[in-house]
């Protein structure tokens, strides 16, 4: 949900005759439409703040709510851990799979690992602000992320407010710290991984990839597919006929069937992997599947292609490749395989596909998230065109430029770079980078 609203202020704020009013609600009720008597938007904010909790404390005062006594947080995170669970059990075979796939399996493991640790035995009216901040600067020290950060701080968040509506209620609304001040959605939008793969990648990576990677890298760069739903699809599924995959309900993101349309690209790669399957591994009811196996955890073999084809390098740090606790290289991917899902939306884009088309094909239900994942830089060129023509301007075809003549001697090149990497011209990392477009281009 975007921050704020067309009208430039937060979600429950409006002007009127120039002035800004709150409509500040509570448990699906409204208790009421108020004027800050201010037209600054931070005034605002601070008295919406200031007003919430007088009303509120009104409403606990008239109903006599009491909550339950010697709760901890350490049991708000059980509870909410509980009520994951519950829900994937409802959500069908994506949400209940394997444990270690599973959301719940993920958000455990971060609240045991770094939120009970810290806030495990205190009670939530004992949470104050300075506690989450010094939390937040322990976590950076520690090298987090800002959005692992802001993610850990949205779990604490939502397990406090799962309290407040418990019978009985465990946790006092008022007692709910402000995390606006620790929860830095600028920064995370801003650390947003926006990388898309090119043709030149995706050839190096299908010419080392594993056998049973390359059907599935090819149809999610090319319809978009999660991988997660890629491992549930059932050859019966596939519809060489129609050039469709069908996905099931519950065993997608979103719990709906959807259809993946298939191009002649992925039709000629599946067929070929079809006719494998057939061959070797007949009785299998999986269309992607390893050894006739349902497909599992696939992250060493993608980091294997992606060594292979030179687009995972170690990280160096002063100079030096840097290692972990354990004493082991750490590396880094240049592509990640999310990226195919990205790059897949940004090409519809460009192509001119409507929005609509796109966010159905990638199961996508707000168009804010679809323009998050869309790179597409083509905008400007529609608007641009769109207006031409109205103006009844020609434009001038632009001269083709003649492409560059590629160099013979592409090992010398390799070498020129090699020795570059030996002097600390170039890091591992740009050394990686050149030697791809070396290769990609001999």
């Amino acid at each position: 949900m975007n921050k704020y609203t067309k009208n430039g202020l937060p979600a429950g704020m409006y002007w009127k005759r120039g002035v800004i009013y709150v409509d500040i609600r509570h448990d699906g009720k409204r208790l009421g439409l108020f004027s800050t008597g201010t037209a600054d938007k931070d005034h605002a904010i601070g008295f919406r703040k200031k007003k919430t909790a007088e009303l509120l404390k009104k409403v606990y005062d008239e109903n006599h709510i009491e909550v339950e006594k010697g709760i901890r947080c350490a049991d708000l995170f059980q509870d909410y851990i509980a009520n994951r669970q519950r829900r994937e059990q409802d959500s069908g075979a994506y949400g209940n799979g394997r444990k270690y796939e599973t959301n719940s399996y993920k958000v455990g493991s971060k609240i045991n690992k770094h939120l009970l640790p810290w806030f495990g035995k205190l009670k939530p009216d004992e949470l104050t602000s300075d506690m989450l901040l010094e939390f937040r600067d322990k976590r950076r020290k520690d090298g987090a992320q800002v959005a692992t950060i802001n993610n850990e701080f949205r779990i604490l968040r939502a397990a406090l407010r799962r309290g407040t509506k418990t019978t009985p209620r465990k946790v006092n609304l008022l007692h709910i710290p402000d995390f606006s001040e620790v929860i830095n959605e600028k920064a995370e939008k801003k650390a947003a991984r926006t990388d898309t793969i090119s043709e030149e990648q995706f050839k190096l990576i299908m010419e080392h990839a594993s056998e049973h990677l390359k059907p599935v890298i090819t149809t999610c760069m090319y319809t978009g597919a999660r991988a997660k739903e890629i491992k549930f699809v059932r050859r019966d599924q596939v519809d060489f006929n129609e050039n469709e995959i069908r996905l099931k309900v519950g065993e997608t993101k979103n719990g709906e069937t959807r259809i993946l349309p298939m191009n002649q690209r992925v039709r000629a790669v599946l067929l070929e992997w079809e006719a494998r399957t057939q061959e070797n591994f007949p009785k299998t009811q999986w269309f992607f599947h390893e050894d006739g196996n349902q497909l599992g955890n696939w992250k060493t073999a993608w980091n294997g292609t992606l060594r292979r084809a030179g687009l995972r390098v170690p990280v160096i740090e002063k100079g030096k490749p840097k290692v972990n606790a354990n004493g082991e290289a750490v590396w880094k991917n240049l592509v990640k395989f999310h990226d195919t899902r990205r790059t897949n939306i940004t090409v519809m884009d460009e192509l001119g596909l409507q929005e609509k088309d796109m966010m159905a094909t990638a199961g996508h239900k707000t168009s804010s998230m679809s323009r998050r994942y869309n790179q597409s830089k083509q905008a400007a060129k529609r608007v641009r065109e769109a207006q031409d023509e109205f103006l009844g301007v020609s434009v001038a075809p632009a001269v083709p430029i003649a492409p560059a003549t590629p160099k013979a001697d592409w090992k010398a090149e390799l070498r020129e770079l090699k020795a570059m990497l030996d002097d600390g011209t170039l890091t591992a990392e740009e050394f990686a980078m050149e030697k791809a477009k070396v290769l990609a281009g001999r």
